[in-house]
């Protein structure tokens, strides 16, 4: 071999090591973006209620989101079916509250379901009277 062939070699290791180094580089990239995505996800949107989730009386919930977003608040019977909307609209502040009023429905077991783009929250509620 002469010197011409040795460079060529020696360049070609190197563009080699360049290259799984920069691929390298991409995959932890990739990984830390997902990581963070995912996180900001899980982190969304909340549905605040009280600690035992048993109404009698007029009540006020509040959702809590980090970034604009459309939000749907439906109350479900048992069987999971909608009864009614509660909210409807696009939240562009961080919280929204709303009243619910139980003396409409009557006593048994209930759920909110909030749906939004990203996320989807299923609690359960009793009204008793």
């Amino acid at each position: 071999m002469d010197s011409v062939d040795k460079w060529k070699i020696v360049l070609g290791v190197f563009y080699v090591i360049t290259a799984l180094v920069l691929c390298g580089v991409a995959y932890t990239m990739l990984i830390k973006r997902f990581k963070r995505n995912k996180l900001s996800a899980l982190n969304a949107i909340s549905l605040i209620t009280s600690r035992d989730n048993v109404f009698s009386a007029k009540t006020r919930f509040l959702i809590v989101a980090p970034e604009a977003c459309h939000v749907k608040v439906e109350l479900m019977d048992a069987n999971e079916k909608p009864i009614v909307t509660l909210v409807d609209q696009e939240l562009t502040e961080e919280e929204l509250p709303f009243d619910f009023d139980p003396a409409h429905y009557e006593s048994g077991k209930y759920y909110l379901y909030l749906s939004t783009d990203n996320a989807k929250i299923l609690r359960s509620i009793t009204i008793v009277k």
